[in-house]
């Protein structure tokens, strides 16, 4: 089963960098984006999951607020141990 997982902002400004690309994958707490806050400081957006990103919806220069989607992550299941 496929699983998809949206990486929203958590602040409002501008992108300046986009650390990721489209069909990688992305370790959990892995840095995605970074964005200038309209108050003028420099937030990293993080990855809270592992899996592949399928699509960014943000480019540098895009100005977001805060619950925009920045990107989705397909979180897939690679194996699972049991007792």
């Amino acid at each position: 089963m496929k699983v998809s997982e949206n990486i929203l902002s958590t602040v409002s400004g501008k992108v300046v960098s986009v650390l990721c690309k489209e069909s990688k994958y992305v370790y959990e707490w892995e840095p995605l984006i970074e964005i200038v806050t309209n108050a003028g400081s420099l937030e990293k957006i993080v990855s809270e999951v592992g899996g592949t990103v399928t699509t960014l919806f943000v480019l540098p220069g895009t100005t977001v607020k805060n619950g925009t989607n920045l990107a989705c992550i397909d979180v897939s299941l690679v194996g699972i141990a049991a007792d």
